[in-house]
């Protein structure tokens, strides 16, 4: 699913402050690039979004066959792992919304993943911070 663009007001407020490790902008630029951000927010509206996600969806099922043979003529084959990609939590509601995402992705575009639990998060990568709440392994 393509990111969107924020479109609650805490996450506006937060990135206005330019002080989240998510997006950092020069305040000088802003004149340039408001026409851009103005297109990006209304392209992220739910329904606009959704319509560009399943356009985007041919392209991006060929990513990881695309990466691999992007990785073989580089000779870089070595640093893949073809166990999946995790994104890990430190917070269940995140861990939770997220969830629910990787879900619906799976019902629209067969997207593949695995819940994993804390015990099941140390089991596949040990040397995580033990804190963690758990992971979405993306296979």
């Amino acid at each position: 699913y393509p990111y969107a663009f924020p479109r609650d007001l805490s996450t506006l407020l937060r990135y206005a402050g330019n002080t989240s490790a998510d997006v950092h902008y020069h305040p000088g630029d802003l004149p340039r690039l408001l026409p851009f951000l103005w297109q990006y927010w209304r392209n992220s509206h739910p329904t606009r979004h959704a319509a560009i996600a399943r356009a985007y969806a041919p392209l991006i099922a060929h990513s990881v066959s695309e990466h691999r043979a992007l990785a073989e003529a580089a000779g870089a084959t070595h640093l893949i792992r073809p166990s999946g990609w995790i994104k890990v939590f430190r917070n269940a509601a995140t861990q939770d919304k997220e969830t629910r995402n990787v879900e619906r992705w799976q019902r629209e575009y067969g997207v593949a993943f695995e819940a994993l639990d804390p015990a099941r998060l140390r089991t596949v990568e040990p040397h995580l911070d033990t804190s963690l709440l758990g992971g979405l392994r993306y296979t």
